[in-house]
């Protein structure tokens, strides 16, 4: 089981505590308040306590539920949370299946039955389970309930800033007045963020630790390993700092033009065909990125409802390998095995079918 469960305590007891997440980290915290045995145990497990929260204000707010209902225990905590996990799936899975009775087809067991939604969701308690989960009742809910959807979308969005495809997704697919409520909301929640955010640095202080994910930190990523290599070999050091900064510039300069091109072909106006280009944007932005956790995978997972990817398919088993890194903090074969399997899984399926993917209901 992953570590970060030790931050998501600790976040939610001092959000839970009227303390501002922002303006400490746990270790300048730590050194604040007095805190008793159990709040120590959680700092040294902690595999982050010298960083800033990167959550945002409606996650930590998550994080803080089971301490407003009187929930303190680190293992009641664990549990409280996987009990919310069971019963966001357990309604995105209903939600779905709404569809299919009304004579849709959907890829609703592409993504449930697939061990990446409970090893990282509802196992290691990353948000994105959730996020993904109230997404995709959002877009199952749009055909009967649109302020409802539109609802849903915008808390989905506002849960993490990593989910700029189901942003994406949402604002292209939905029209008229789901629309404008939609960016409405996710407008006024966003704001509301950086109401509980708090001081200008306060903001910086988040601000930092989410460079640290492109300029300091790497893990399993793909064309980053490479270029950073090959630059590293002329200028004789790891040039992450610069590499990192270049590859998202080019992930959201490829991202721009992708979603221009996309925009203009009229054909390309169902919740299918908008569910493919944001599961391309985001793939897009994994592969240049320096950090890739398993996790990340869940929001291209996602899509999975929509359309059949073979390459996101079978990248959510080998992205698994990426474990063995924790083994000796080395990289091994693992890596290779884990990127090189799902491009050839994907020529071979092109090959054998003539497309990249297959939708499942033409009529979505």
């Amino acid at each position: 089981m992953s570590d970060d469960f030790y931050r998501f305590y600790w976040d939610g007891f001092v959000f839970s505590e009227g303390i501002n997440v922002y303006q400490y980290t746990p270790e300048q915290l730590g050194d604040i308040i007095s805190v008793d045995a159990s709040l120590i145990l959680v700092l040294e497990g902690m595999n982050s306590p010298s960083y800033f929260a990167v959550y945002t204000p409606l996650n930590e707010l998550f994080y803080a539920l089971p301490f407003y209902l009187g929930i303190k225990g680190l293992g009641q905590f664990v549990f409280f949370q996987r009990v919310l996990f069971t019963l966001f799936y357990l309604f995105a899975y209903c939600s779905i299946g709404r569809v299919e009775n009304n004579g849709l087809k959907t890829g609703l067991n592409w993504l449930f039955l697939n061990p990446l939604l409970w090893l990282e969701g509802l196992g290691n308690l990353h948000v994105e389970g959730i996020i993904i989960c109230i997404a995709i009742s959002a877009a199952a809910i749009a055909y009967k309930n649109r302020v409802f959807a539109g609802i849903l979308a915008s808390i989905s969005v506002v849960l993490k800033i990593s989910t700029l495809p189901i942003f994406l997704y949402f604002t292209l697919w939905f029209r008229g007045k789901i629309r404008r409520l939609f960016i409405l909301l996710t407008l006024v929640l966003g704001l509301g963020s950086l109401l509980v955010i708090g001081e200008i640095n306060h903001l910086e202080n988040l601000i930092s630790s989410l460079r640290l994910f492109s300029e300091t930190f790497e893990f399993n990523g793909s064309i980053y390993q490479l270029v950073n290599y090959l630059v590293s070999q002329i200028v004789g050091y790891n040039s992450i700092f610069y590499v990192g900064k270049t590859l998202n510039l080019l992930a959201l300069i490829f991202g721009g033009i992708i979603i221009y091109r996309w925009h203009k072909k009229q054909e390309h106006e169902g919740a299918s065909n908008w569910a493919l280009m944001a599961q391309v944007l985001a793939v897009i932005f994994l592969l240049f990125s320096t950090t890739v956790h398993p996790w990340y995978l869940l929001i291209p997972l996602s899509f999975s409802i929509f359309l059949i990817n073979p390459f996101v398919i079978a990248w959510s088993g080998t992205i698994m390998l990426s474990y063995f890194y924790y083994q000796n903090y080395q990289y091994g074969l693992w890596i290779w095995l884990e990127y090189l399997i799902p491009f050839a899984v994907a020529f071979i399926y092109k090959l054998k079918t003539g497309s990249w993917v297959k939708f499942h209901d033409s009529r979505l």
